[in-house]
């Protein structure tokens, strides 16, 4: 096959517009992530929508829940929206193995407060909060890492609709694929 600046400009601009943003929110429903499962590609962004109460998103260890996962990872730091404004903490997704999440406040994890992106048939969310419940308890890192606390004006995927069910009722298209398709236009 042979490759020309053109193809090579599409090629990248194809590869960005497959990008998708995936909304979760974290304590509206008192101690909940919604949704608590999710499906994520590589490349894509999932944002944590913090309500008014006081939580935290830890990428946490399956085979020892309530702990952070040993290596790589992300923590937001406790966080807690102020006025009507959600605080929005931004992780990119650079793996399709499972992503097991929790908060670190209080026994949030223990009470079940626990989340995963790309779930196994055999690690799913439900074994990880059966094993939460029954941690001695939640452990913090020592700061934040991993991600990035945006503006609320900054988080890009929508509020899902209350129709909307399962992972695909969350996602959205990035502006990527937008560029792409005026791309794939200008470049035909």
């Amino acid at each position: 096959m042979h490759y020309t600046p053109k193809l090579a400009v599409l090629s990248l601009l194809t590869a960005n517009a497959a990008a998708k943003t995936i909304r979760i929110d974290v304590g509206t429903n008192g101690k909940s992530f919604s949704p608590d499962n999710v499906t994520a590609a590589w490349g894509d962004t999932v944002e944590f929508y913090f309500s008014k109460s006081k939580h935290s998103v830890v990428a946490g260890d399956y085979n020892k829940a309530c702990s952070p996962v040993g290596s790589g990872g992300f923590y937001s730091g406790t966080v807690q929206a102020k006025g009507d404004q959600p605080s929005v903490f931004q992780v990119n997704v650079t793996t399709t193995d499972p992503i097991f999440f929790y908060c670190s406040v209080g026994n949030h994890c223990k009470d079940g407060m626990v989340g995963v992106v790309n779930p196994s048939s055999d690690k799913t969310v439900d074994t990880f909060r059966s094993s939460a419940k029954s941690a001695g308890g939640n452990i913090s890192p020592d700061a934040a890492f991993g991600g990035t606390l945006v503006k609320p004006s900054e988080g890009t995927a929508p509020k899902p609709s209350p129709g909307a069910t399962g992972a695909a009722g969350h996602l959205t298209t990035s502006f990527g694929a937008l560029s792409a398709a005026a791309a794939a236009a200008f470049l035909a």
